[in-house]
């Protein structure tokens, strides 16, 4: 099951088929990174392998988004020398044909310890 829902972000991505939300917190830690919106679409492209998967729920509901299928990442990886655990948060929408990239930032503490 996780090898199929990896190879669906990528075909999203590889299409087109995402949006990325741009919270406060996705920008602060992109811009300290030095990356740019393109740059983090690649990472997760090239990055996201099956043991990074640790959460999801098929029936996820919410006001702010269609319902659909959310997957949550932990990416422990050194950039540039400095060592990040990388929270990353998928929404499946559209019968899984889009994707929305909710989250992209520092895994916070209390996140899967």
């Amino acid at each position: 099951m996780k090898k199929l829902i990896l190879l669906k972000i990528k075909e999203c991505l590889e299409i087109g088929n995402f949006h990325f939300v741009r919270r406060d917190k996705n920008t602060s830690f992109i811009q300290n990174l030095g990356w740019t919106y393109e740059e983090v679409i690649e990472y997760i492209y090239n990055n996201l392998y099956e043991e990074d998967l640790v959460e999801w729920d098929q029936n996820e509901i919410n006001t702010n988004f269609v319902d659909g299928s959310i997957y949550i990442f932990i990416k422990n990886d050194s950039i540039e020398n400095i060592n990040y655990s990388i929270y990353i948060k998928i929404k499946f929408i559209s019968d899984d044909n889009y994707i929305v990239i909710l989250s992209f930032h520092e895994r916070e503490r209390w996140y899967y310890e």
